[in-house]
């Protein structure tokens, strides 16, 4: 199992009077073979069985994913089964994943039916009780999956308090993905756990595909190749740097340290910084260094691997910035992850009703585009297209909820380098 990291810079050449210039990291994760080792999995699937889960045979589609999961775990795997509305019930303790467990399980999966309201944090805190229960027995992932299709209205609701018990969760060793099915889920918190909590977010847009989420998520975990990825930045001085992504990001003297969670083998996470660089003398060099810290998944060991190209950038005249031909792939990424900001920043507007707003951010991004030669850089341009449609719809009243939470998954899906299961098909092994 490896991970390689590889920087490409939009462009390299700054005016003596200051630039602002991107820089994009593509990050991949490889197994070595087929039968290469995994990591057990120490697993509690947490799902919502409240009322609201009667409707669409959503509970029925869920049990149907969840059975799904535990069939495709082996002996050496722990898995937990924890149901919540206003009540919660361990339906299955965590036990080893053998033949005889799964098929009780599953049998306590059948039972479930639609109850009361929603207290997913008292539900969730048994899920991670159960993982905790044995995280110390060996090197394992430990993770919780929370499934709800509804608002919080019991136990803790606050969204920033839930992501601080996420964020504490995740240090102990326990990660948490959510799935958060229909226009009813408030994916401000879901997105947050799953964030703070290491792992990911899905929305899950209509009952069909519940079981492609859970059967991608199993996928991935299955094949993790780097636990706690963390991209850390050694900057000279006089260089402002902000993270285009949105990940969580801290800052050290001279340094910036960027957060990926996890990576799999077959994926590809793409980072994009932005730098503004200060003055200086025409030949002048300003060197950086990118170094990828994780842990192994089958030792816990902390491992590095920095990228071959060193970043690089030159102070130059005018005339030769201006006549710099950029990368196209390079030009790319960085093209789609600012319209992805504007995405974002158009939804926001809409939401406080800002609708006057939304123009002017479709032509900032414009002007920003055209500024550093990137509307003709792959993909771009369609991006830009579809922009402009759904900022001319939200320029002229509130969006409605599918619309809404649509336009928010896709920039969280693009920014955060994930898969999306409501087009993707799981890779079939």
């Amino acid at each position: 199992m490896s991970i390689k990291i590889n920087t490409l810079a939009a462009s390299s050449l700054i005016r003596s009077g200051g630039s602002t210039r991107y820089i994009a990291f593509k990050i991949k994760g490889e197994a070595d073979g087929a039968n290469t080792p995994r990591v057990p999995l120490n697993l509690s699937l947490v799902l919502d069985r409240s009322g609201s889960m009667a409707g669409q045979n959503k509970l029925e589609l869920v049990k149907k994913a969840a059975a799904f999961v535990i069939d495709r775990l082996v002996e050496q795997d722990r898995v937990s089964l924890v149901a919540f509305d206003d009540e919660i019930m361990v339906a299955g303790p965590s036990c080893p994943a053998t033949s005889a467990n799964r098929k009780i399980l599953k049998a306590e999966l059948q039972k479930l039916k639609p109850g009361g309201s929603t207290d997913l944090s008292e539900g969730w805190f048994r899920g991670i009780e159960e993982v905790a229960r044995f995280q110390s027995e060996r090197v394992s992932i430990n993770q919780v999956w929370l499934f709800t299709d509804g608002q919080v209205n019991r136990g803790i609701t606050d969204p920033e308090e839930l992501a601080n018990h996420a964020g504490q969760i995740r240090k102990r060793g326990i990660i948490t993905t959510t799935f958060g099915f229909g226009d009813d889920t408030q994916e401000d918190l879901l997105e947050a756990i799953g964030e703070k909590g290491g792992g990911r977010f899905q929305h899950i847009k209509e009952p069909s595909k519940i079981s492609q989420a859970f059967a991608g998520e199993l996928q991935e975990r299955l094949r993790t190749v780097g636990r706690e990825l963390a991209l850390q930045i050694n900057l000279p001085g006089g260089i402002e740097l902000e993270n285009l992504n949105d990940f969580e990001m801290s800052k050290g003297s001279g340094h910036v340290n960027i957060r990926l969670g996890d990576v799999f083998a077959g994926e590809e996470k793409l980072v994009v910084i932005k730098l503004r660089v200060g003055a200086g003398t025409i030949g002048q060099v300003l060197r950086s260094e990118a170094i990828l810290l994780y842990s192994d998944p089958m030792t816990g060991s902390g491992r590095e691997v920095r990228p071959e190209q060193e970043i690089t950038l030159t102070y130059a005249s005018d005339t030769k910035v201006y006549g710099e031909r950029l990368d196209p792939e390079s030009a790319g990424i960085v093209g789609r992850m600012l319209v992805e900001q504007a995405r974002k920043a158009i939804l926001e507007a809409n939401r406080r009703q800002e609708f006057g707003k939304i123009p002017g951010i479709i032509e900032t991004l414009r002007g920003r585009l055209n500024r550093f030669h990137l509307l003709n850089a792959p993909g771009v341009a369609v991006l830009l297209s579809e922009l402009k449609q759904q900022g001319q719809q939200a320029e002229q009243a509130v969006l409605d909820v599918s619309t809404r939470k649509s336009m928010h998954y896709q920039a969280y899906v693009a920014q955060k380098s994930r898969r999306d299961y409501n087009v993707e098909l799981p890779v079939e092994d």
